[in-house]
């Protein structure tokens, strides 16, 4: 069961949110392709804060495990520094996140924001529409982290824990009765041919049952700083190459040519005012 949850954290709710970022990316790579400041830092931006909301969760869910302030400076669950050094945070971000629950989430406020800001100034085709597609991806990111953390947080019943360890302890104690028996009737009788396999059988099922109860508290938790868990920095580095793939291919389309290198760009708009009659004072008779 511990196989099957590392299983679907793996390959259904992370790669939900690393297919979030690669999704936005590459309509910010359609929306903004021009080669200028302000489309770079349009790009770049949604970049980095999908890539941070992934570094946010490994620290989130290292802090499900620490339960001591030492655990968690071991395993820099609540130290942002390493995110501010690889530049996927800014010193003012990372005050603004400090001593906040769910980090990793609020990242997705902010690129709710950003987006509609974007909305509201003018520089998005279809403005409400495209406001209400970001909006459903950035729900969809967040509900893949929150589907995680909650995964972290519940644990197997303790009866049903207890009972598997139980077992498989027991088991271990009934090899060892009946080689220790085999063992007393060999040595009366002279007999020492069923001593040795009984010995072998001992010692590979129980470092087989003991490292499968190990192997589950190893697995429990792949966001940790173990050698078996997943790798940040290999998603980091994943993330950010995919991403800056989408950004080039959308500069440099294969139809363009010499003479017409520009990139398709759809019009920005900007949105349309609604009027409600609350705004005017009216007074009905």
């Amino acid at each position: 069961k511990t196989v099957e949850i590392w299983w679907e954290l793996r390959h259904g709710t992370l790669q939900t949110l690393m297919n979030v970022v690669d999704n936005m990316s590459m309509r910010m790579a359609v929306y903004f392709p021009g080669d200028n400041a302000a489309d770079a830092e349009a790009r770049n931006i949604i970049m980095r804060y999908g890539v941070l909301s992934v570094g946010l969760l490994f620290k989130d869910a290292r802090e499900v495990d620490a339960w001591t302030v030492d655990q968690q400076k071991k395993w820099r669950a609540t130290d942002l520094s390493d995110l501010v050094e690889d530049k996927l945070l800014t010193e003012h971000e990372a005050t603004l996140l400090e001593n906040e629950p769910a980090k990793s989430q609020i990242v997705w406020v902010w690129i709710s924001s950003v987006f509609t800001r974007m909305c509201l100034d003018g520089r998005l085709p279809d403005p409400l529409k495209n406001q209400e597609t970001m909006l459903d991806f950035c729900g969809e990111a967040r509900n893949a982290i929150g589907t995680i953390l909650a995964q972290l947080n519940m644990q197997f019943p303790v009866t049903y824990t207890h009972l598997v360890i139980t077992l498989a302890k027991l088991y271990m104690v009934a090899q060892a009765l009946e080689a220790g028996v085999i063992l007393g009737v060999g040595l009366e009788i002279g007999d020492y041919t069923k001593l040795v396999p009984k010995l072998i059988l001992l010692t590979l099922s129980s470092a087989m049952y003991q490292g499968l109860l190990q192997i589950k508290e190893t697995i429990s938790n792949p966001f940790r700083d173990d050698a078996t868990d997943y790798s940040f920095k290999m998603f980091h580095a994943r993330l950010q190459h995919e991403c800056e793939s989408f950004f080039k291919a959308g500069m440099s389309p294969p139809y363009a040519t010499p003479s017409n290198p520009l990139p398709a760009v759809l019009p920005p708009q900007f949105l349309e005012r609604q009027v409600n009659t609350d705004t005017y004072n009216f007074e009905y008779a």
